[in-house]
Formats: structure tokens, C-alpha cells, sequence
């Protein structure tokens, strides 16, 4: 019985982490960070706009007024592990991200931790820093 009962957990809590990372949503952010390859931290006035969907993600963020948007294409999801959805976990993704002239490869990361989500991006291989942006708002599309 006690392995029945384990059983049917442990496909529950699939589900539900497979579902979690199936879905579309967007993060707002209003604080973000230029996170530099020793892990120190620089505050930056930013806005953004980050979609997860299907196969891509988008980023469209302002930064002293200045806009730009990035598309990224998930080329492998490495990681998802959700414990809560959008409060504990996370998901990693190595994408190909379109920077105009330039084909980059790079890391998006989604981290939640104490009830607390950030989006991180990074190069591939993930040495030469990136940039943190902490989620103040999300909603499923």
C-alpha cells in the first residue's frame, strides 16, 4: 500500500512539474542587475518584459529610456525543477538569442527561491556575467 501511495505522489508531483514547464507566461520586471563574472552585482534603472513560449523566449527591456527587444529560440531546456510553480525551483534553457547582425549562443535561467522569481541571462559558456532581472509581476498567456 505505502508503495502505491508513493507511487501515485511521485506521478502527481511529475505532472505537475512537467506541467509548469509546459506553460506560457510573462514576467514584468522594474529592478535589474548587470551581474558581473566575479558575481558581483550592478544595479541598473531598467523596465522589461520577458515571454517564455512555446520553443522562445522574448525579451524587451528599457534601459534609460532606451528599447530594445531580443529573440531568443530554446535550442535544449536543461533544467526544470519546480517544488512551487514560479516560488521555488527552476528552469534552464540554452538558446540561440538574435541580436540583429549577430547569432549569440547564450543561457536564460528562471530562478525562483523563497518566494522570490528572477530571469538571468548569461553567454554560453556562462563565464562573462550577464543580467539579473527580479520579477515584480507574472500572468500566464
Amino acid at each position: 500500500m505505502k508503495q502505491l501511495l508513493l507511487l501515485v505522489a511521485s506521478t502527481l508531483i511529475s505532472t505537475v512539474t512537467f506541467a509548469q514547464c509546459d506553460k506560457s507566461f510573462e514576467c514584468k520586471s522594474v529592478k535589474a542587475y548587470f551581474v558581473k563574472p566575479n558575481d558581483e552585482r550592478v544595479e541598473i534603472e531598467a523596465e522589461s518584459s520577458v515571454k517564455f513560449e512555446k520553443g522562445k523566449i522574448t525579451l524587451t527591456i528599457s534601459i534609460q529610456g532606451n528599447e530594445a527587444t531580443f529573440y531568443s529560440k530554446i535550442d535544449e531546456t536543461e533544467k526544470c525543477e519546480w517544488k512551487e510553480a514560479f516560488k521555488e525551483g527552476i528552469s534552464s534553457f540554452k538558446v540561440t538569442t538574435d541580436k540583429g547582425a549577430v547569432q549569440e549562443k547564450s543561457v536564460i535561467k528562471l530562478i525562483g527561491k523563497e518566494g522570490k522569481l528572477k530571469v538571468y541571462f548569461g553567454s554560453d559558456p556562462d563565464d562573462k556575467g550577464g543580467m539579473e532581472l527580479i520579477v515584480k509581476d507574472i500572468r500566464e498567456l
